[in-house]
C-alpha cells in the first residue's frame, strides 16, 4: 500500500517508485503504482503498487515520479490493508 506522506498529494498511477535521494532512471527504478483512488475513509488518495522488496519496507518513505504530468510525490509503505489490517473491527 502507498499513500501521501502530505495527504493533499495526488497518487497517480502509472508513476514509477525510486529511493528518496537517487537520479531517477531506469537503473534506480524500485517499482510502479497500479492502481490509486481517494478513500473516503482516510480522506486522502491511497495506492496499491509492484514495489521492489515492498513487504520489508513499511513505513520507508520514497518518491512516485511522473514526468508525463512533471510530478514527484513522496509517499509512504504502508500496509495495503490500509484500514483495520489485523481484522479486528470484524470480529468486534
Amino acid at each position: 500500500g502507498l499513500q501521501p506522506v502530505d495527504p493533499a498529494q495526488p497518487v497517480v498511477p502509472g508513476s514509477h517508485l525510486f529511493r528518496q535521494g537517487e537520479a531517477q532512471d531506469t537503473w534506480t527504478d524500485q517499482g510502479w503504482i497500479s492502481s490509486a483512488c481517494h478513500s473516503p475513509h482516510l480522506g486522502h488518495a491511497i495506492g496499491l503498487g509492484f514495489l521492489e522488496n515492498g513487504a520489508a519496507r513499511m513505513g520507508e518513505v520514497i518518491v512516485a515520479a511522473n514526468p508525463l504530468q512533471g510530478q514527484s510525490v513522496p509517499l509512504r509503505v504502508v500496509s495495503p490493508h490500509f484500514i483495520d489490517p489485523e481484522g479486528g473491527r470484524l470480529r468486534d
